[in-house]
């Protein structure tokens, strides 16, 4: 039996030990690490021992590193940057496409247009103000022994930001869309996401410097455990970051599938690649709502997928989510030290081919007629039948936002959950404060979606601040319109839409609420509006934008391009002279 770097047996227990780098000996402060494993079994021990082994060789690079040229310091940096942009992607590509309103597409598009900007930044060699930001920021990350207060230092570190922007949203393009990729910039190759980061506004714990504490940590971690007690200890950690509703269903809804090939108290250190091909292989070929239909009621997941045969089966990004899902709790596994590595890391759901038609688009003229003629606008039968035509004409939240969203460009998830203090004006300007409320449970898509939208003075002109005024004070702006299941205020209204759009006559497969965003963006880009402004009002990420964004003045400026979109329909004239 060969032997294992680092695992001596001491009587019956085996034991960890290392020597610590000579040159790092006077700062860590001793020659070597030794600790009991607790553990008589060889198979056990070595795992343990390679997870140590592991955590404290790249402890050590890291302290290595520190005495090195300022190039490499700089390199470093920026590699742990570029770290960070992907466990942010890691975010976004587990959690926010179960969201009903997330348009994958549109994403994909907004960042490949970043991309065009970063690469022409690249170019000209005139950085934008958050790049060299993002850049001193790393430099003062440098010991300060080491030479980065020149142009050259941040020259450099300007453009390795850029790199890592670039690879970062390729990266996310490619998550998005179901065709992942490694890292192609030469400077980040071999680094991949290692962490779900926390929510906007919530801190990290500050890491543990002295080799003594990491090494504490780790010991205390890599005991064996079962694949229940991983589900556990995940969810414990995630639910500290406040997951929504939605996602903690989206683990059990995962887990209930993985737990038909895999037995709930096997260690997860037998989870191997086969296990992982078999979960794909039954997730692919489950039928839509398996996993929640009476008719499957009493039958179990694997039978439901061998009956079967040539039948429909959950959506590409429903079958990529679950077994993404699984894959995020082993490399949180891996992260903690109880796992060596992921296994079937490279097992995936293949992505079918899509015709160029199914991106999503925004809403035509011809539709954009058709919604602003239905019921809702023109007369309905009653509360109740707002998707029949009749006499009764009431301005509530299925007719409000529609308008909003054509308006504002803001998300059907954004509008929903509005309250009535969110509606506020500075300097003459009226506009949504999109943000976070104390004591009020909102779903923010990320950091760029806390942002101020002037209102339109269409909006006004139609009544909208009149309906403000109605709302009691702490309320939410459309109390009718309740959550669903999911906890998520959009769900429900999503599904009526969809009814109604399909009783209505203006229902396409390429076409849903979010195409209102689009057709937002096409007027605003129709007025000639900066692309800075653009990112700005609809919240796409630009953290340098979101800085600046938000001062009197800049709201104005907003506010007089937001002003000057028109839609050209006389129905919505219509609207407003009512």
């Amino acid at each position: 039996m060969g032997t294992t770097s680092r695992l001596v047996r001491r009587g019956a227990v085996f034991y960890f030990r290392m020597s610590v780098p000579r040159r790092l000996v006077a700062r860590v402060g001793r020659s070597e690490l030794s600790l009991s494993l607790r553990t008589g079994c060889r198979y056990a021990a070595t795992q343990k021992c390679r997870a140590l082994s592991i955590t404290l060789d790249r402890y050590f690079l890291g302290l290595e590193r520190m005495t090195k040229t300022t190039i490499e310091q700089i390199n470093d940096q920026l590699r742990r940057y570029f770290q960070t942009c992907l466990n942010r992607n890691e975010e976004i590509a587990t959690i926010y496409p179960s969201d009903p309103v997330f348009d994958i597409y549109a994403e994909a598009e907004g960042l490949s247009e970043r991309v065009k900007g970063y690469r022409e930044q690249l170019r000209s060699r005139v950085y934008a103000e958050d790049i060299q930001d993002e850049a001193r920021e790393l430099l003062e990350g440098i010991p300060a022994s080491a030479s980065t207060s020149g142009l050259d230092a941040l020259h450099h570190a300007c453009r390795g930001v850029l790199r890592a922007r670039i690879d970062s949203a390729q990266h996310l393009v490619a998550e998005l869309t179901g065709e992942p990729q490694a890292p192609r910039d030469a400077m980040f190759l071999g680094i991949t996401a290692d962490d779900l980061p926390l929510p906007p506004g919530e801190v990290a714990a500050p890491m543990q410097s002295a080799p003594v504490s990491a090494l504490a940590a780790v010991e205390d971690s890599v005991e064996q455990i079962s694949v229940t007690e991983l589900v556990e200890r995940f969810q414990k950690a995630k639910s500290k970051g406040k997951w929504s509703v939605k996602t903690a269903s989206d683990l059990g809804y995962t887990m209930q599938i993985v737990f038909s090939v895999i037995q709930p108290e096997m260690p997860i250190t037998s989870i191997t690649d086969k296990h992982v091909r078999a979960l794909r292989d039954l997730i692919v070929s489950l039928p839509p709502n398996a996993q929640k239909s009476k008719e499957a009621a009493g039958e179990t997941l694997l039978a439901l997928a061998e009956a079967n045969t040539g039948g429909a089966t959950l959506s590409y990004a429903t079958q990529e989510k679950r077994l993404r899902f699984f894959k995020t709790m082993l490399g949180w596994a891996v992260d903690e030290g109880y796992l060596a590595k992921i296994p079937g890391a490279k097992v995936k759901v293949e992505r079918p081919e899509r015709d160029a038609g199914d991106d999503r688009a925004p809403y035509s003229q011809d539709q954009l007629g058709k919604i602003f003629r239905s019921p809702v606008y023109t007369g309905r039968k009653s509360e109740a039948h707002s998707n029949t035509a009749g006499t009764l004409l009431l301005r509530d939240g299925k007719f409000w936002v529609p308008l909003i969203a054509l308006y504002s460009g803001m998300r059907l998830g954004e509008i929903v959950q509005l309250l009535r203090a969110d509606i506020k004006q500075e300097n003459g300007v009226w506009f949504f404060d999109n943000a976070k409320t104390p004591g009020i449970s909102k779903q923010l898509k990320t950091n760029s979606s806390i942002r101020q939208v002037p209102i339109h003075k269409h909006l006004i002109e139609a009544g909208f601040l009149r309906y403000v005024d109605g709302v009691k004070s702490g309320e939410r702006l459309f109390p009718e319109l309740k959550s669903g299941n999911d906890g998520y205020f959009s769900t429900n209204f999503s599904k009526w839409w969809t009814r109604y759009a399909k009783d209505c006559g203006f229902y396409d497969k390429r076409t849903a609420f979010h195409s209102f965003r689009h057709s937002f963006i096409d007027a605003m880009r129709a007025v000639e509006a900066p692309a800075y402004a653009i990112e700005a009002v609809v919240g796409h990420k630009n953290d340098s934008i979101n800085a600046r964004y938000g001062s009197g003045v800049k709201l104005a400026h907003m506010r007089e391009l937001v002003d000057q979109i028109s839609y050209d329909l006389p129905e919505l004239d219509a609207l407003r002279m009512a």
